[in-house]
């Protein structure tokens, strides 16, 4: 029989580890008091910031959190992280990127060499536009994509793929929709990455694409998976 490793304790304590909870859309999410180096962003004004890049701004190349409110979030160009630690939280799926305007990634970790980042609890919207990729986290180590609802990116939705001579490794996605992708929904290059628990559905090509070592991909809902890696434990996914 296949055995699982543990995976209760995989990620160490953080700042987001001190949570209350808020309810919405009908939906308990955990949503930190905010602290040092945190900025809140928020589209009716009352936050720190109008725009999800001017929080990043604020935080610069250091490690921090941006709180976006609900809300619609129009972008036309990449929202692109400025460091290592950096997390992105939304308030659940009302917190809702519309990226309709650009035809760059939403989220680009790669530029500043963003690694450990966190993007969370929000939506993207792609509105179909063409070239689109969602989250780009190529060359990049121990990122986290949680609880993201992901519609109509229009190419693929989430890439951690070795560009640069640059091994991604360590990247969790977990509890992510991914509905109507334009390419692929998921691709992974690189070891030691953790696909878990994601609904995927409508890919135009392959919902999940695993390459590399050491990839755990489980329990996910995702009709079409392709692997070419090495040591690749595959579970529980249909």
């Amino acid at each position: 029989m296949l055995q699982l490793p543990q995976l209760k304790n995989i990620f160490s304590a953080s700042p987001e580890d001190e949570q209350v909870l808020q309810f919405q859309g009908g939906k308990q999410i955990p949503v930190t008091l905010t602290g040092a180096n945190e900025f809140n962003v928020a589209a009716d004004g009352s936050g720190d910031f109008l725009t999800i890049q001017e929080g990043v701004n604020a935080l610069g190349g250091n490690a921090g959190t941006v709180r976006i409110k609900a809300g619609t979030y129009p972008i036309t160009e990449s929202i692109v992280l400025g460091g290592n630690s950096q997390t992105i939280i939304g308030s659940g799926w009302g917190t809702i990127i519309d990226a309709s305007g650009t035809n760059y990634s939403i989220f680009d970790c790669d530029t500043n060499n963003a690694s450990k980042t966190n993007i969370r609890d929000l939506q993207i919207d792609g509105n179909t536009n063409v070239g689109l990729i969602g989250i780009d986290i190529d060359n990049r180590s121990w990122c986290k994509i949680e609880n993201v609802y992901f519609e109509s990116v229009r190419s693929t939705v989430i890439v951690m793929e070795d560009h640069s001579g640059v091994t991604p490794q360590g990247n969790v996605v977990t509890n992510c929709l991914i509905s109507n992708a334009g390419a692929v929904g998921i691709i992974t290059d690189g070891n030691d990455h953790l696909i878990l628990g994601n609904q995927i559905t409508n890919s135009t090509g392959a919902d999940i694409q695993l390459s590399g070592t050491n990839v755990i991909c489980t329990n996910n809902h995702a009709p079409t998976i392709t692997d070419t890696g090495t040591g690749t434990i595959l579970a529980n996914n249909i």
